[in-house]
């Protein structure tokens, strides 16, 4: 674990929760729309999960196991220099760099300790960005005006789509 890494990430999301709270300020002050507000916050609040989930990933660390490593049966190898694995939330997209192990140079990646300590998924998309795109995607279109169930987003606010 980076202890500089995260302690600049969590400085980074005071400032950010602060400057959030001075924009709600500002906003009440100059008597925006609400609609306007909530845009504001809405981007404002993704770049502090970002923020966030990023410093959370840092601390989980690279997953250094040395050069080589036992796998079952297997001798792996350790990655000449950290790999980058793209992950994208539904806050954003970041970088996670980890180490990685394989039989040998160029060969299929067969342990990734820092995967397997987040539970990242095979594929860059986050299950919760999965499952809101699949909520969104399948469900909101064939969902009963009577009978909306817990879709997330507050079963997307209630508003017209369920006929409420």
């Amino acid at each position: 674990m980076d202890i500089l890494n995260q302690e600049q990430g969590v400085l980074k999301a005071k400032q950010q929760f602060d400057a959030l709270l001075q924009s709600i300020e500002e906003h009440t002050q100059q008597q925006t729309r609400i609609d306007r507000v909530e845009r504001s916050l809405f981007a404002d609040l993704q770049a502090l999960g970002l923020t966030l989930l990023q410093t959370f990933a840092t601390a989980a660390g690279a997953g250094d196991q040395g050069e080589q490593t036992t796998l079952g049966e297997r001798t792996l190898s350790r990655s000449e220099k950290p790999q980058r694995r793209w992950y994208r939330s539904v806050f954003g997209k970041l970088a996670i760099w980890r180490w990685v192990y394989r039989r040998g140079p160029k060969q299929k990646i067969e342990h990734a300790p820092t995967d397997a300590r987040l539970g990242l998924p095979h594929g860059e998309c986050s299950y919760v960005l999965e499952d809101w795109q699949q909520r969104l995607g399948v469900q909101v279109p064939f969902v009963s005006p009577t009978n909306p169930s817990n879709l997330g987003w507050a079963s997307l606010g209630g508003c017209g789509i369920f006929g409420e």
